[in-house]
């Protein structure tokens, strides 16, 4: 394995001195303090942690051990207070399904290359299958149902079922992805009793999904550690892929969504898939840092912000997912230092880990949190905003969060009065990253990303040639304007409903 003598030296050069003076910048008074939140900064901290040494920053591994030094080195040359039980590193013990051996599918006598024309979901079953490929269109099943009770329901009153005309018991059922957007997810939930996707397998021995039209340069998804296992096996391939062996998708795909008749069909194609994997307890941290407030009357209430550290697997750089919010956060820490912030509320700098794996960083820090949770007044989980069209950041409240709305104004407001061109807007409900176990704790509490595309999710394409200075920029520099006041006092925090 090369040698990471190099990388661990850079850690000591990753706080980089503060920038000239120059012009307000992300909320920061250039009349008193002559610091600015550096872009390119914030870039070159993705950059390494993405790096081909740092092992996609995989916990248990020597990459994911030199990321967290590295994020150590960070908050000790700022000479941030350690909030850790072990300086600041909170250890705990991660439980991660990963793969044994490399992984193998075969479609008819062709074999597809891993990870780069199929993936594995995290948690799916091992071993061997050999069965027929059965097209299983979207895999959508709606019972009968009465259309004046359902107006907006597009299918039959009379039902529909991709599986009606197929036998696939034992079988490899492939189908068509997609269906996990927001107007998809609405226009099913438009009509009664819809199952899909994995639970809707009807006994398949593995299940096949394979990117839409809309999605046709997404690639296989990484096996993400998980900690349910998947009575079958669960993967993903590229389109390109399976049109070796089903020329015809396009035309099946495009008849299905115009007439919404199914078009399922066993295609004579032997499938072969072969898994090895396990569940695995591995060692890891998060790594915390916190700056007490100031305030007799305010110091109690804690603002978290955090990002998760480790990316999806080995060979996965996870530039933008989320060395990204990783590297935000790290810029958010030189910005409190370097301008001086004297907060008279409490502020917690959070690097979570195995976030992949079932947010179980997070969950270890609620379990044993640096300040309690009933005086946590809110909190931020940056996550993917190193990619998009760097016009601003959206915020995703959890399904069981507080109202957000006066976080929304506040960064909206900060924005304005700072005169920065970005936009902040509320986005639809989403639990899938570090925000969710602060919210069901009663928390205020979000996903921070950038609008846009994010191309390479979960893959091994999220490299950093996808990730720019501008979303990176854009992202801590809204951050900041709305961090700091809140810090200081100068905003009020709605108590949230307990």
């Amino acid at each position: 394995m090369p040698t990471r003598v190099a990388l661990l030296l850079i850690l000591l050069s990753a706080c980089s001195a503060p920038a000239p003076a120059g012009p307000s910048d992300g909320g920061l008074d250039a009349d008193v303090v002559p610091w600015v939140i550096d872009p390119q900064r914030i870039y070159d901290d993705v950059v390494r942690l993405s790096a081909d040494d740092v092992e996609g920053r995989t916990p248990g591994t020597d990459g994911g051990e030199l990321a967290l030094t590295y994020v150590e080195g960070v908050f000790r040359e700022l000479g941030l207070a350690p909030a850790g039980s072990d300086g600041y590193r909170q250890p705990f013990t991660a439980t991660g399904w990963r793969l044994r051996t490399r992984p193998e599918l075969t479609l008819g006598a062709t074999p597809l290359r891993y990870p780069a024309e199929f993936g594995v979901t995290g948690g799916s079953a091992a071993g061997q299958v050999d069965a027929e490929l059965v097209f299983v269109g979207f895999g959508v099943t709606v019972p009968p149902f009465d259309a004046a009770a359902y107006p907006g329901c597009p299918f039959s009153p009379d039902g529909y079922d991709d599986y009606a005309a197929v036998e696939v018991p034992g079988k490899v059922a492939v189908r068509l992805g997609g269906l996990h957007s927001e107007d998809e997810v609405a226009l099913l939930n438009a009509c009664p009793g819809v199952a899909y996707g994995y639970e809707n397998r009807h006994g398949a021995a593995a299940l096949l999904e394979v990117p839409n039209l809309r999605q046709r340069a997404w690639t296989p998804q990484a096996p993400i550690a998980a900690d349910y296992a998947y009575p079958t096996h669960y993967l993903t391939t590229s389109r390109d892929a399976l049109t070796q062996v089903i020329p015809a998708l396009d035309e099946l795909e495009r008849a299905l969504t115009a007439t919404l008749a199914p078009r399922s069909f066993a295609t004579g194609v032997t499938a072969r898939v072969q898994v090895t994997a396990s569940f695995t307890p591995v060692t890891t941290a998060n790594v915390l840092a916190v700056v007490p407030g100031s305030s007799p009357t305010l110091a109690a209430e804690t603002i978290v912000v955090g990002a998760h550290l480790d990316a999806v697997g080995l060979a996965f750089p996870g530039a933008d997912d989320n060395a990204s919010g990783t590297a935000v956060v790290l810029e958010l820490a030189r910005a409190v230092v370097g301008t001086g912030l004297v907060p008279a509320r409490s502020l917690v700098l959070a690097v979570f880990n195995a976030e992949e794996t079932g947010h179980q960083g997070s969950h270890a820090y609620c379990a044993q949190p640096v300040r309690p949770l009933a005086e946590t007044a809110v909190m931020f989980s940056v996550d993917m905003v190193g990619a998009g069209d760097g016009s601003g950041l959206h915020l995703h409240p959890s399904y069981v969060s507080p109202p957000i709305d006066w976080v929304l104004a506040v960064l909206q407001n900060a924005a304005v009065a700072d005169g920065l061109p970005y936009q902040v807007t509320q986005e639809p409900f989403i639990d899938a990253s570090d925000h969710a176990c602060f919210a069901f704790a009663g928390i205020p509490a979000m996903l921070v990303n950038t609008p846009g595309a994010h191309a390479g999710y979960h893959s091994p394409a999220d490299r950093a040639d996808h990730v720019t200075p501008e979303d990176l920029g854009a992202a801590a520099r809204v951050l900041w304007t709305g961090l700091a006041p809140l810090a200081r006092g100068e905003v009020a925090i709605p108590p949230p409903p307990r």
